[in-house]
Parts: structure tokens; C-alpha cells; sequence
């Protein structure tokens, strides 16, 4: 009779994983990642951004442009804006994820505004703004605009009505 020894298994054996194995747990990384990133998109609600000049200082009639992260439904989302204080304007639609805020009268000068976009639903399907947006930014001095010659060359220039600052509008002097 013949005896058979059987031999403790290695540890690279107990391990070792074939390459459907290891497919398969990618695969199921991959699904829960998308499933997180859904999940949790779907409980931020929809962004939205407003391009505003830098310092957040704007002209008597500057258009303030609004980009929202997904197409969005042009009256349900309206209802949800106001501006403080209050000012004549109109929305104008560029497409369904863009918006156009158009002063119909000057901003006062040297007045904090801020526009506000309440929370509520935004698209048909449901989908809502989940926190208030709040931008501020301040109306700036009227400026004049004046062109500057001096030996057969000009320049564009702008003066602050009430600071007397002067500003270059063009880099370089011009013929």
C-alpha cells in the first residue's frame, strides 16, 4: 500500500487569485464608486456659479451672467431669484444651463447689492437648488472715457467721476 503525503499548502497558493477574480472585484469597485458619486450628486442638488468681474465691482448696467451645472427649467427657476435692493431688470435665457441678469435701470452708485436664488425645484424631473446662493458685489463710481493724444499718438483712458483715478483702456499708445 502506497501512502500518500500531503504536504501543508504554500501561502502563494492560498492566495493566488486568476484573472477572473481580480476582473470581477475591479468590476465591483467600479460600480460602487459610480453608485457613490450618483448617490451623492443627487443629494447636493444642482450648482450654480455667477461670473462676476473680480473684485465683485460692477458698472451701472453690467449684465451678470449665471451658469447652472445642468439644464434647468427657465420658469420654475426664475421664481426662485431676487435681488436686494430691489432694481428694474430682466432674465434673458442664452440656453438652458446659462442665464443673463439685465439691468433695466442703472445700479446706484457705491450700493452693495445681492442677488439671492432661493432653494426649490429647478428642473421638471424634481431636481432642486438645495442650499440658498447668495452673491454680493458693489456698484462702482461712474467713469468717463476719454481719448488722450499728445505728439501724434493716443490712448484710451478711463477717470473715476469721484476718485479722479485714471486708468489705461489700451496697453499701448496708437497712431
Amino acid at each position: 500500500a502506497r501512502s500518500t503525503l500531503s504536504l501543508p499548502m504554500t501561502i502563494e497558493k492560498r492566495f493566488a487569485l486568476n484573472l477572473d477574480s481580480v476582473a470581477g472585484l475591479v468590476t465591483g469597485f467600479l460600480l460602487l464608486a459610480i453608485t457613490l458619486v450618483i448617490l451623492i450628486g443627487n443629494s447636493l442638488g444642482i450648482r450654480v456659479t455667477a461670473q462676476l468681474p473680480e473684485n465683485n465691482s460692477v458698472g451701472p448696467y453690467e449684465t451678470i451672467t449665471f451658469v447652472f451645472s445642468e439644464p434647468v427649467d427657465g420658469l420654475l427657476t426664475l421664481g426662485n431669484f431676487y435681488i436686494q435692493p430691489e432694481i428694474k431688470a430682466k432674465f434673458e435665457w442664452v440656453d438652458s444651463k446659462t442665464l443673463r441678469f439685465i439691468p433695466l435701470q442703472p445700479f446706484a452708485p457705491d450700493t452693495e447689492y445681492t442677488l439671492v436664488l432661493a432653494p426649490g425645484q429647478v428642473t421638471v424631473s424634481g431636481r432642486q437648488i438645495k442650499k440658498p446662493q447668495n452673491w454680493k458685489f458693489q456698484t462702482r463710481s461712474p467713469q468717463v472715457a476719454y481719448l488722450a493724444t499728445k505728439d501724434g499718438t493716443s490712448q484710451l483712458l478711463t477717470v473715476d467721476v469721484k476718485s479722479g483715478k485714471t486708468t489705461p483702456l489700451t496697453d499701448n499708445t496708437f497712431r
